[in-house]
């Protein structure tokens, strides 16, 4: 009896270890790794002196006319071209304009694809950050003289201006700021000496970057850049 009691009570600490080892499982399976954008990720922020902003009215609130704003904020995640230039040109001949044109037809045939397209330009003229600068009034002048110089180009029939109402008479979908020649932010965004730098980035990655003399781009560079956006865009 004491035997059998003594062979009952092994089998029920053989069963209980049994049931109590745990369960071999199989090895996690390793997750992919989602895909990395291309390109070089911008600085997140460029504050500039808006001088002349014609997207909107000046009364309307969204105008930054007189304002220091953030363009790579504003435009967020969205498809963007930046333009630094280290000239302020005079006249509507000037390469610039020419770039300009181009790139206020192209954010106005985006949009009407439901595009939220951006482009603008920076002049990096300043000897001292806008608050700071003496000079800054004569400087803005020469932006808005430059601004109502190369004026509103014509758009096509049925453009996005004339599908929204509210648009100025003057409308400009580039707005013209203010900066430093030299600053931390510059530095970050890694212009160089060139007159005009081209920046287009998208999702904060840097697409392709153009370099230029002061008189460039020419017309053949502007079309190369209207056409490396286009492409970028039709395949996003």
């Amino acid at each position: 009896m004491t035997r059998l009691l003594c062979l009952i009570i092994f089998a029920s600490i053989v069963s209980v270890a049994v049931a109590q080892e745990p369960v071999p499982t199989q090895p996690d399976e390793k997750q992919p790794e989602p895909p990395k954008a291309a390109g070089i990720e911008i600085p997140s922020t460029f504050r500039a002196h808006v001088a002349w902003d014609k997207r909107s009215d000046e009364k309307n609130f969204r105008n930054r006319t007189r304002k220091l704003h953030d363009f790579v904020c504003e435009n967020e995640l969205n498809p963007s071209v930046a333009v630094f230039s280290r000239t302020i040109p005079k006249d509507k001949d000037a390469p610039l304009a020419k770039l300009i044109e181009a790139l206020h037809l192209l954010a106005n045939e985006q949009k009407l694809d439901g595009a939220n397209f951006g482009a603008y330009v920076i002049f990096l003229a300043l000897d001292m950050e806008f608050p700071l600068d003496d000079k800054r009034d004569d400087y803005r002048d020469e932006v808005l003289a430059f601004g109502k110089a190369v004026g509103s180009p014509p758009l096509p029939a049925n453009s996005a201006a004339d599908l929204e109402k509210k648009r100025p008479a003057d409308y400009m979908s580039v707005p013209l700021a203010l900066a430093a020649k030299v600053s931390k932010q510059v530095t970050e965004w890694k212009l160089g000496d060139d007159d005009i730098n081209v920046v287009f980035y998208h999702r904060h990655k840097e697409v392709k970057r153009w370099s230029f003399a002061g008189d460039k781009p020419t017309a053949a560079d502007i079309a190369t850049i209207i056409a490396t956006v286009k492409s970028h865009l039709d395949g996003k």
